[in-house]
């Protein structure tokens, strides 16, 4: 499945910069950048699919162990705004839409967390995502397990 080889480049990732935040970020920056072109991730010279969810808890999963090996800890939430009334909604694919566009107006409501390329080297986009993956985990236990073939859109 995609998202699987995609978790599998993002733990390779991790492997080849631990304790070297700086460079994960740089080498992270055109996968982020790709997805919000593409929405997916090049994974051995395809393109495959991936739900804004899945790719971002992806990332905030490799982000959180790369903190490890400098022992650093996440950012604090960033929910400007957030609406917890989205966590109701019991489709995986409208509550991924749901969190995604109070997502885009958080990082349209701030330059400097505007520019995919960028913005991952600041901390309060860390937050914010870090704020997203948290209630994505608590969604599916509430709710269901997304399945392999919902991680293409959710």
């Amino acid at each position: 499945m995609a998202h699987e080889a995609f978790e599998q480049k993002m733990h390779q990732l991790v492997d080849l910069f631990q304790g070297d935040m700086d460079g994960f970020l740089t080498a992270f920056s055109p996968i982020h950048v790709t997805w919000h072109a593409r929405r997916g991730a090049v994974v051995g010279g395809a393109l495959l699919p991936i739900g804004f969810l899945t790719f971002h808890h992806t990332a905030v999963v490799a982000y959180k162990r790369m903190l490890r090996s400098i022992n650093q800890r996440m950012p604090p939430p960033f929910a400007p705004g957030y609406n917890s009334a989205i966590e109701g909604v019991g489709d995986p694919a409208r509550f991924s839409r749901e969190v995604e566009d109070w997502h885009n107006s958080v990082h349209n409501s701030d330059m400097r967390l505007m520019n995919p390329a960028t913005n991952i080297f600041r901390p309060r986009f860390w937050g914010l995502h870090g704020f997203i993956d948290r209630n994505f985990v608590r969604w599916q236990r509430v709710h269901r397990k997304i399945t392999s073939s919902e991680h293409r859109t959710v």
